[in-house]
């Protein structure tokens, strides 16, 4: 996997990022609209200079997988897990996974 986490020091000149940093680092909630493709970048920029858990949702598995694979590139260094999409559906009554 190549490690991409040298080009993470480009996006601290946008102004836009900073301004984002600033509000999580005040606690602001903040709404921010991410090209797909700018996502990993995004999120790997911020795990950097915040230094927090963070947890991303997606709506489908595959978008999970895809977005894994990626921020393993951009943060080696970075503890990134994968949680398993259910086999059941949220009324059945069945035992959960012990992975999950």
């Amino acid at each position: 996997m190549p490690d991409l986490s040298k080009l993470l020091d480009l996006i601290e000149t946008l102004p836009d990022y900073r301004r984002l940093l600033d509000g999580l680092k005040q606690g602001a909630g903040s709404t921010v609209v991410v090209l797909d493709a700018a996502r990993p970048y995004l999120l790997a920029a911020l795990y950097e200079e915040l230094r927090l858990p963070m947890l991303v949702v997606t709506a489908q598995p595959e978008n999970a997988r895809k977005l894994h694979e990626q921020l393993l590139s951009w943060c080696p260094s970075a503890e990134v897990k994968l949680f398993p999409e259910p086999d059941a559906l949220p009324y059945e009554r069945l035992a959960s996974d012990t992975a999950t």
